[in-house]
């Protein structure tokens, strides 16, 4: 299992719960720091949650909590984090399955990190054109939606005269400078329209 996948992961450490240790397996240049095996504590923790942007070290904590990682892992056969590193970087940080005890507990897991950098922008920048889209869409339904409002407004205003005034005209047929008048009100109407 370690070996398939370690071509896909930058970082990897093997992490035994029960013993609370772990050992690096794959390391990139900038974790050089980071103690190659040791005990699972805090110093551990610090060092790889050192790399973690602020604004994702709260969520980063639980993530990696190892006190939880056991019953979180009863019943998947992975839990995976994305976040960007101090750098700016998107990465993806799985912990995955790698032994469980006679009981059925998770009793090791292999820590796996890589690179989501590029499919993390590329999603980021869909997400903003779709964003985008949204709110011209939005704002070219208010601009019809006005547009209907005020032409319907304007086309009922002279429809009405012109209606009015012709009711006015056949009930005056017999009044030949009162159908002159509606006539010449109907004729400004339709001009309006």
């Amino acid at each position: 299992t370690i070996q398939a996948i370690s071509h896909v992961y930058s970082f990897m450490a093997l992490i035994d719960l029960k013993a609370n240790h772990y050992e690096l397996l794959k390391y990139p240049p900038d974790l050089s720091n980071v103690a190659k095996d040791g005990a699972l504590d805090t110093q551990f923790c610090k060092d790889i949650i050192g790399y973690v942007d602020e604004k994702f070290c709260s969520d980063y904590r639980a993530f990696l909590n190892p006190e939880t990682l056991s019953e979180r892992l009863k019943t998947v056969e992975y839990v995976e984090y994305e976040y960007q590193d101090r750098a700016g970087e998107w990465l993806n940080d799985k912990l995955i399955v790698h032994g469980k005890d006679k009981e059925g507990r998770v009793d090791s897991v292999i820590f796996a990190r890589k690179s989501i950098n590029e499919q993390k922008k590329t999603e980021l920048e869909y997400q903003a054109r779709l964003e985008t889209a949204v709110r011209n869409e939005q704002q070219a339904n208010n601009s019809k939606t006005d547009f209907l409002r005020r032409m319907s407004h304007d086309i009922r205003t002279p429809m009405n005269a012109i209606i009015g005034f012709t009711t006015l005209a056949a009930s005056n047929i017999d009044d030949k400078k009162r159908v002159q008048d509606y006539l010449g009100k109907i004729l400004s109407s339709s001009k309006h329209l």
